[in-house]
């Protein structure tokens, strides 16, 4: 992976904790900060990608889309019962 050096400020305590965990999971300082920041994009995107499939549905569904789910419903049923669909 290519990587690039940053500068950033940090409270002192929080470098302490962050010290301190790298110290007992055996990693570095580095490691953990772009791990919390992979993850917390991860949050973000997972976030956006939420409000759009509630934006998308926010209308309700169509006939259309009715019609398939309630398909969808029989045969959940149907496998429930352990019957063949």
């Amino acid at each position: 992976m290519n990587t690039t050096k940053v500068s950033f400020s940090i409270h002192k305590e929080l470098l302490r904790s962050l010290d301190a965990l790298a110290s007992q999971a055996g990693s570095s300082r580095s490691t953990l900060i772009e791990e919390a920041i992979r993850h917390h994009l991860q949050r973000i995107k997972a976030a956006e990608f939420s409000r759009q499939i509630a934006e998308a549905y926010a209308d309700g569904l169509d006939e259309d889309e009715r019609s398939q789910l309630a398909g969808m419903k029989r045969k959940a049923v149907k496998m429930a019962k352990g019957k063949k669909w």
